[in-house]
């Protein structure tokens, strides 16, 4: 069992979350999915659990855009250069797609536990924006 956290309950089952009467923990895995994390950031009150997780899945897809915008303009270039580059990089964005949702499902599992679980850089950003 993990130990408590200062974002509510280890598991989050017996916080409340201000949206809908729903419990943190539900609220906080749901805020990964179809842009609600911007809708619980900004009506949440209550549970910290929650806004941290919504903060988390807002930086999460900010930053998964950028990475990709990026790179499928490097992947464009490269495809210029020679067509097997082009393929190579196209490939790589392939494998990053792929981690990039097994880290959003991962956090979305630790969510569910009610656990305040930090993606690499973005956990601790998260984290400082919501302690304001």
């Amino acid at each position: 069992m993990s130990s408590p956290s200062p974002y509510g309950s280890p598991y989050g089952a017996m916080e409340k979350s201000s949206i809908g009467g729903l419990q943190a923990n539900i609220a906080a895995a749901l805020s990964y999915f179809f842009g609600l994390c911007i809708i619980f950031f900004f009506i949440e009150k209550n549970s910290k659990l929650v806004r941290f997780h919504s903060m988390q899945a807002i930086l999460y897809a900010a930053a998964i855009f950028v990475t990709f915008f990026v790179l499928m303009i490097v992947s464009f270039i490269a495809g210029y250069i020679h067509w097997l580059l082009g393929m190579l990089v196209s490939l790589g964005l392939l494998g990053l797609a792929l981690a990039f949702m097994a880290g959003g499902l991962f956090a979305v599992y630790k969510a569910y536990k009610g656990e305040m679980f930090k993606l690499p850089v973005i956990g601790n950003i998260a984290e400082s924006i919501v302690s304001k």
